[in-house]
């Protein structure tokens, strides 16, 4: 079968894809090698640079094609969220720059971890001796969350 040449609108769309191809790739690089520490950080590109981006590129997007990237960036984001939480938990685990490691269980979520490491904290000096926190407030975006929070607080011998 003859090839034929593409149509201006078709090597539009043909660059398009190749640079959603390119912006994948550094997305999947950046999150892999754990350069991206925060889901704020990875956000913030997303919202300034990424959707821009592919808004500039493609003229319209039909409502399949905008549908796919809204899932892809969905499911995207749940594997950015994997990958800082493994980051961390190696990066607390391992300490360094003056940071001292820590011991956490890898059935214990760092939710949990974080909350359980505030309550036990106590004050030994001065006149002040006991717990060196009473309360702590949780951003709990989702019911879920609150779920979780209290679970955890269930969890802590006070």
């Amino acid at each position: 079968e003859e090839e034929r040449e593409l149509t201006t609108e078709e090597r539009e769309t043909l660059d398009g894809c190749k640079l959603l191809q390119s912006m994948i790739h550094d997305l999947d690089t950046n999150s892999s090698t754990g350069q991206i520490r925060s889901f704020a950080a990875y956000e913030e590109d997303l919202y300034t640079k990424i959707v821009p981006l592919i808004h500039d590129t493609f003229e319209e997007l039909d409502d399949e094609s905008a549908d796919l990237l809204q899932k892809f960036f969905q499911a995207h984001g749940n594997a950015v969220r994997h990958s800082i939480a493994k980051t961390t938990r190696q990066l607390l685990r391992e300490g360094g720059d003056g940071v001292g490691n820590y011991d956490i269980d890898d059935d214990v979520s760092l939710q949990e971890y974080a909350l359980q490491y505030l309550w036990e904290q106590e004050c030994s000096d001065g006149p002040a001796k006991g717990p060196l926190i009473d309360k702590v407030v949780v951003g709990c975006p989702q019911a879920e969350h609150v779920i979780e929070a209290v679970k955890i607080a269930d969890k802590v011998d006070k």
